[in-house]
């Protein structure tokens, strides 16, 4: 799902491509993902202290020698989860960088730092190499469940019985993780009321 660039756009062969290395020859930039799965890993801790709701499981790790672009492009391509996918909200996305990948103390990257284009279920993301250099690690999030970005569920289902909302749901891919329940009474504030572990593809 990531093109990396550089330039003003991206281009289908080399003839057409009329991005340049700053700093010159013998300039690099290079990344490589975790090959997790493509889905949303919820985590409580980044909903409290950082305002993240959700990021993608898959990480990248970036390295670069003689590279100063700050017209680096990260392109994230959501229609190999499902074509068309939405909605992808560009106010509610954000870029997390860390600096050893457990991302529990990662920085979160907005505008101005960065821009972020959403173009159907394409998300473009501008950012200086300088922002990945003690930082290499990085992964999309959001801060809104309006932007969830992909998790492999199926069979949600809830219903009112004798007072209470059973909810059930099957996890379809990605490893065992946790969901956290929340409630509403206007649908817009939450409160967590619970957790409840998954397995590799129970409910």
């Amino acid at each position: 799902m990531m093109t990396v660039y550089v330039g003003p756009s991206k281009t289908t062969n080399q003839a057409g491509n009329t991005g340049t290395f700053t700093a010159g020859d013998k300039s690099f930039f290079i990344i490589g993902s975790n090959n997790a799965p493509i889905y949303i890993l919820l985590q409580h801790h980044y909903r409290k202290t950082r305002g993240i709701c959700c990021r993608l499981d898959r990480e990248w790790l970036s390295q670069k020698t003689n590279f100063t672009n700050v017209d680096l492009k990260l392109e994230f391509d959501f229609n190999v989860v499902t074509p068309g996918y939405s909605p992808l909200n560009t106010a509610d996305l954000r870029l997390l960088v860390d600096a050893d990948g457990d991302f529990t103390n990662a920085t979160v990257l907005n505008t101005p730092t960065i821009t972020i284009n959403v173009s159907g279920s394409i998300v473009t993301i501008t950012v200086p190499a300088a922002q990945l250099a003690a930082k290499p690690y990085f992964t999309l999030a959001s801060v809104s469940l309006t932007t969830s970005l992909p998790v492999s569920v199926t069979g949600f289902a809830g219903a009112c019985k004798n007072n209470t909302v059973p909810l059930v749901w099957t996890k379809q891919s990605g490893p065992a993780n946790s969901f956290t329940i929340e409630r509403s009474n206007d649908g817009v504030s939450f409160t967590a009321i619970g957790t409840l572990q998954s397995n590799v593809a129970g409910r």
